[in-house]
C-alpha cells in the first residue's frame, strides 16, 4: 500500500510541474524546450571541464602522514611553493607503496635547496631541521643507516616532500621526487 500512495504522489507532482507546459502555446513550449537543450548542454560541458582539470583523491594508508583524509586534486596546476601539496605516482618506494600509486605529500625543498641527513639522523634544508630520526629504520645495522646519511643540492625538477607526521614515509627514504611524477596540486578538504 505505501508504494502505490508514493506511486501516486510523484505522479501528481509530475503532472502538475508538466501542467504548465502543456497548456503554453507552441512558441513557449519550443523555448522552453530550447532553454533545457541548453542548460544541459552547459551543465553537460562544465562537467566535462570539471573532470578533466579535477579529481578527488583520499589517503587510504592507517598511519596517515598528512593531518587530512580527502582531498581535491588540480590537475592542471603543478605545486611550486614550500609547504604545498604535492600528487604524484610512487616510484621505487617500494615496499610500502607499490609502483605508481597516487601518494600525497608536501613540498619541503625544491630546485637550489640544500638537503642533508646528519650522522644525528636529523633532517635539514638550507640548515633548518624540519624532522629527526628514520623510525622505519628502527632496529637496522649501522651499515644500513649510514647509507641514508649525506648531503645534496636539489636540481631543477626535483622535490624533498616529507609528510606531517613523524613516521611518514618518505623523501628520507626514497630521495628526491621528480617533476614527472608529479600528476597536479592537492588541496586538503578534510
Amino acid at each position: 500500500m505505501p508504494s502505490a500512495r508514493l506511486s501516486s504522489c510523484v505522479t501528481l507532482a509530475i503532472e502538475r510541474l508538466c501542467r504548465p507546459y502543456r497548456t503554453a502555446s507552441i512558441g513557449k513550449r519550443r523555448r522552453t524546450l530550447a532553454g533545457i537543450a541548453a542548460s544541459a548542454v552547459a551543465i553537460g560541458l562544465i562537467g566535462i571541464w570539471i573532470g578533466q582539470n579535477y579529481c578527488i583523491g583520499w589517503d587510504r594508508q592507517v598511519n596517515r602522514c598528512l593531518d587530512y583524509r580527502v582531498f581535491l586534486v588540480s590537475l592542471s596546476e603543478r605545486p611550486e611553493r614550500i609547504g604545498e601539496i604535492a600528487v604524484f605516482r610512487a616510484q621505487k618506494s617500494n615496499p610500502v607503496f607499490k609502483e605508481g600509486q597516487i601518494v600525497a605529500k608536501r613540498i619541503r625543498a625544491h630546485a637550489g635547496d640544500v638537503v642533508e641527513i646528519n650522522p644525528q639522523l636529523q633532517i635539514l634544508v638550507n640548515g633548518r631541521m624540519l624532522a629527526q630520526g628514520l623510525p622505519y629504520l628502527k632496529g637496522a645495522s649501522t651499515e644500513t643507516i649510514r647509507r641514508y646519511i649525506g648531503k645534496r643540492t636539489l636540481r631543477e625538477g626535483e622535490y624533498w616532500v616529507m609528510g606531517d607526521s613523524p613516521t611518514s614515509y618518505d623523501s628520507r627514504y626514497w630521495g628526491v621526487l621528480h617533476e614527472n611524477q608529479i600528476i597536479g596540486k592537492g588541496y586538503a578538504l578534510f
